[in-house]
């Protein structure tokens, strides 16, 4: 593995894990935590992005036990912070293993589908699976201060 491969690969920021990525877009959902909803959402993030014939955004997605954290690559600057506990549905793109989406509860009831695609030797399935991990450890801590 070169030092190119390293930086491409998932590290800790703090007391996160941090990816590199490429943002689609976002797409308000008229319902929530359908396969195939996300899935089309998707698709049609990925087909306005290719028409545009632009770069998509490069970015850093750091997943900390509060939330997830998206910083521009260029700027530096927050595109935003995801509570954990407003992410409702992680979904992989089946036909790209780089890529995968995830909705978002904003506090007004609206969804939205955010859709990326990873960077580098990290796979879409690595990235689901640190998500849906710290998804299942916030919800035990959430149990566990209920009781």
């Amino acid at each position: 593995m070169t030092s190119g491969d390293k930086k491409n690969q998932s590290e800790p920021a703090g007391d996160g894990i941090s990816f590199k990525a490429k943002l689609f877009g976002v797409e308000e959902l008229d319902e929530s935590g359908k396969d195939q909803v996300c899935l089309d959402a998707m698709t049609r993030l990925k087909a306005f992005v290719k028409s545009k014939k632009e770069s998509k955004q490069k970015i850093r997605i750091t997943f900390t036990p509060s939330g997830v954290n998206l910083i521009d690559e260029s700027t530096q600057m927050s595109l935003g912070f995801h509570e954990i506990e407003r992410i409702s549905f992680i979904i992989p793109d089946p036909k790209d293993k780089r890529t995968f989406g995830y909705i978002y509860e904003e506090k007004n009831d609206r969804h939205q589908f955010w859709a990326f695609k990873t960077e580098g030797a990290v796979c879409a399935a690595l990235v689901v699976s640190e998500l849906n991990r710290i998804l299942e450890i916030a919800f035990e801590q959430s149990n566990n201060n209920q009781e």
